[in-house]
């Protein structure tokens, strides 16, 4: 019989709290002055990454985990480790104390059980098994494996103390990594974290010599599913606020810093800017970050204008889907699986509407592409949105098998859109269940977040119980 983790450590726990300056999400603004690492910026349409970075470098990787090299250098003195209880050890990452399960047995898989929605669709909903009471539940994230499989990342908040169990199991399987955040005296917390490729990435914020848990102090732990992290990254006591919450690909790692978005290799070497407010002709902010092998897709807005923006180590960054000086039309919520592209465009904004002004919105697609010209030769309209705004972040499409997903938080529920024919599903919010964002999408499920009386859990939908579709238009 699997053993159980028992609530008692945790419920000894003192309560965990993370300051408002380290949010899970990057926050608004546009200070391109941000950070402390002021590598040269890239020109949009200017140019690829100079000679500093290695476009080799993703073999470094596993080279890096398997000798335990990393950029980390020396916390200093004063570290305090207090008492780890049995079944328990560290985690190596500075002066944090974080805890590894010795057995992954210990810790319980997900369960699932039906959700309270409309009998003919089919959803099921994690079921709560480690509180009593209302669930916790950070940011979750899905990948697959190389099988099509689904993989969830997520943290699960026990109700009497707030120590925090950072979890990565098989959607119908195992554990197959485990973190816990034990106590709030040592000064981090994981911020944020992102599942792509094969590997995990969690970046944590905090000071454990000072016990502030703030951003002036950040650190990367990193692995392949199901094998133990590794301390890639941290810088201490920085004089500005360091943003660095990351995205990844075996052949890059791209951080979020306010106002710019960086890239490095994996052995965190020729660090580049790849996008800055400062070189968008109307001042936009970079937001959401999708990596695919080298290229890197850049949501940018502000001010009610949207836009996307690629880059590559050849090309640089380049206006993709961006019309600068033209506020009339914009895209955002740009999804894709590598293979297909999945955007929302809207057109007819009047000067000074807002993300949700424009006259009409359309869901579009296009081959898998960094190239301007190229997008703009394949790409198509699928059928008009649903509840359609350029926000991005939350409201993001997801992409898989042909299928596109997305919550739609105007029309206040789920949009599912077959992209061949423009056929699609709209599952709205019910009593004790609302759509949230959409974590990904396989050839027979959407897995979403689902808002409910108990917390934010992750729900799963066949897509063949969706029943008879919106015809195209």
């Amino acid at each position: 019989m699997r053993s159980r983790l028992t609530l008692a450590v945790l419920a000894s726990i003192p309560l965990f709290a993370v300051m408002g300056a380290c949010t899970s999400q990057p926050p608004s603004g546009g200070d391109d002055d941000a950070g402390t690492h002021r590598p040269d910026v890239a020109q949009l349409d200017g140019g690829g990454f100079d000679a500093g970075f290695r476009q080799d470098a993703h073999d470094g990787i596993d080279a890096s985990l398997d000798a335990g090299d990393s950029a980390v250098v020396d916390a200093g003195p004063g570290c305090f480790f207090p008492f780890i209880p049995a079944g328990w050890r560290r985690v190596e990452c500075g002066c944090c104390d974080l805890w590894a399960p010795e057995s992954l047995e210990d810790i319980p898989p997900i369960e699932w059980e039906s959700c309270a929605y409309d009998g003919s669709v089919d959803c099921r909903i994690m079921r709560i098994t480690w509180t009593d009471g209302i669930a916790r539940f950070n940011v979750a994230r899905m990948t697959t494996d190389s099988e099509g499989r689904p993989l969830l990342a997520f943290h699960r908040y026990p109700v009497d103390g707030d120590g925090r169990l950072w979890v990565l199991a098989e959607a119908d399987g195992d554990v197959v990594n485990a973190i816990l955040e034990p106590q709030a005296r040592t000064g981090c917390a994981i911020a944020n974290h992102d599942l792509n490729d094969g590997r995990y990435l969690i970046d944590i914020f905090g000071n454990a010599r000072t016990g502030r848990v703030d951003c002036h102090s950040a650190h990367i732990l990193t692995g392949e599913v199901g094998k133990e992290p590794r301390h890639l990254w941290q810088e201490i006591d920085a004089p500005k606020e360091l943003g660095a919450w990351s995205s990844f690909s075996r052949d890059l790692v791209v951080q979020w810093f306010l106002g710019r978005v960086e890239a490095t290799d994996w052995q965190m070497q020729g660090r580049q800017v790849i996008y800055s407010a400062g070189i968008d002709p109307d001042g936009l902010t970079p937001y959401e970050r999708t990596v695919i092998g080298t290229s890197v897709f850049i949501v940018v807005s502000a001010g009610g204008n949207s836009g996307i923006v690629s880059w590559t180590p050849e090309d640089g960054p380049r206006n993709l889907l961006r019309w600068p000086g033209d506020d009339s039309r914009g895209a955002s919520n740009l999804g894709t699986d590598g293979e297909v592209m999945v955007w929302t465009y809207g057109e007819g904004k009047p000067p000074g509407g807002w993300y949700h002004d424009y006259a009409s919105f359309s869901i579009m697609t296009a081959p898998f592409t960094t190239d301007p010209a190229q997008l703009e030769a394949t790409s198509r309209r699928v059928r008009a949105e649903i509840g359609g705004q350029l926000v991005g972040r939350s409201e993001s499409w997801k992409v898989g098998c042909g299928f596109a997903a997305r919550g739609a938080f105007r029309a206040n529920g789920l949009v599912v859109v077959r992209l061949a024919d423009g056929a699609a599903w709209f599952l709205p919010t019910v009593s004790g269940l609302s759509w949230g964002e959409t974590l990904g999408v396989t050839c027979e499920e959407i897995f979403t977040i689902a808002q409910t009386p108990r917390g934010d859990l992750v729900a799963r939908v066949k897509i063949d119980s969706l029943g008879a579709p919106l015809p195209p238009d």
